[in-house]
């Protein structure tokens, strides 16, 4: 089977609501966050909003953060097939009352462990999409990565909502791309200076649940 075929289909068309009462992670994904109490931030498939019939993740705020607060919806899995190529991480996204940042993002890891994000300097915060802040109707985002050609390669990617407000991310594509399509240079809007000095601080608790498998395994049902 061609896995490059399976990972390139739109990712939520799969996507089911079983409970519209309660937001609920779709199969296989997980969440990272920051923030000081672990339900700062709701994450999962939102039963109220979805774009042109599909399905929506969401993260949204319970209470009021800061600006290095984040929250996020994240998908990791193995780069085996996609080594050496470039590959775009896409999707409609719509924000309400984002204080800080929120977009796609996107990047490379080396190693088949899952991770923990690592937010100590600027070039190690995840790549994300141009910024958005404020409320915005669905608009399309996206993030372009080389995959290093060397073995033990994972990628993970996304939503996140740095700070407070809600931001949805729907029609999500993961796909190859030509050479002609220049890489992502921004980063998810995070000062990593006030992070790293809020962490010395142990103001912040880290809340990492995620899920990482091979590709035959990147369907989205609950």
């Amino acid at each position: 089977m061609d896995w490059k075929i399976v990972v390139a289909a739109p990712l939520v068309a799969w996507l089911v609501v079983a409970n519209a009462a309660a937001l609920k992670m779709p199969r296989n994904w997980g969440n990272d966050s920051h923030s000081p109490t672990s339900g700062a931030y709701l994450h999962g498939l939102d039963p109220e909003v979805k774009f042109n019939g599909m399905p929506a993740l969401v993260v949204r705020t319970t209470e009021h953060l800061s600006e290095i607060d984040y929250g996020a919806v994240t998908k990791y899995f193995d780069a085996w097939g996609w080594q050496g190529k470039r590959v775009r991480f896409s999707g409609m996204l719509k924000t309400a009352d984002a204080s800080t940042w929120a977009g796609a993002f996107m990047d490379v890891s080396a190693g088949t462990a899952a991770r923990d994000w690592s937010l100590s300097t600027m070039e190690t915060l995840p790549h994300g999409s141009a910024p958005t802040t404020g409320s915005s109707d669905w608009h399309r985002v996206s993030v372009v990565l080389d995959v290093p050609d060397q073995p033990d390669v994972s990628l993970f990617m996304g939503v996140a909502l740095v700070g407070n407000g809600q931001a949805w991310l729907s029609d999500i594509k993961f796909e190859e791309v030509g050479s002609d399509v220049p890489v992502t240079r921004t980063r998810i809007g995070i000062d990593p200076v006030k992070m790293a000095a809020a962490m010395q601080d142990e103001r912040i608790k880290v809340v990492s649940d995620h899920v990482k498998k091979q590709p035959d395994n990147l369907d989205l049902k609950l």
